[in-house]
């Protein structure tokens, strides 16, 4: 029996925008990031396929991030739900990782203003994967603060369309 083929295809939005949650102001940008690289998707996955990823993220805010803390990767759109993609070396089915270490000073315990973090998880393609509509996926940076959290920089989306063809835009 041949299993369908999913196509599978990156495009990480290469800047990224500040979304200020109520009980933090706009006025001071302590939190906002750009992706300066990532992990290429492969150009065909089968279902039951595990994509290693790696993301970078140069810090362009005023706040340091710890590494292995509070800045991670959720999934959005909507925020915090469970993703279809979600692996056993997921936190959660909403937070695929967190700061893993400082690209920039690989020993150092933060990220500061203008250093790199980088993020690695794992997108897993479900084994039972079958065209039932398009299923949207979307990861944005949130800093999971003591007021709330607050989500900034958009990482990456993916849909897969009816008929099997799953692409990551």
């Amino acid at each position: 029996m041949r299993l369908p083929i999913l196509r599978v295809s990156a495009l990480l939005i290469a800047v990224c925008s500040l979304v200020v949650a109520p009980s933090i102001s706009s006025a001071s940008p302590e939190y906002a990031g750009v992706v300066t690289y990532h992990s290429p998707f492969p150009p065909a996955a089968v279902p039951g396929l595990s994509v290693p990823i790696h993301v970078e993220v140069r810090n362009t805010g005023t706040a340091s991030w710890p590494i292995d803390g509070f800045i991670k990767i959720g999934t959005a759109s909507p925020r915090n739900h469970n993703s279809v993609f979600c692996d056993p070396d997921w936190e959660s089915c909403s937070r695929p990782s967190r700061i893993r270490l400082n690209k920039d000073g690989p020993l150092a315990t933060h990220v500061g203003p203008g250093e790199v973090a980088v993020f690695r998880f794992t997108f897993s393609i479900p084994s039972d994967m079958k065209p039932l509509g398009p299923v949207v996926e979307r990861f944005e940076l949130v800093a999971e603060l003591p007021t709330g959290e607050l989500w900034f920089c958009c990482i990456f989306g993916s849909s897969r369309k009816p008929g099997g063809s799953a692409v990551v835009s």
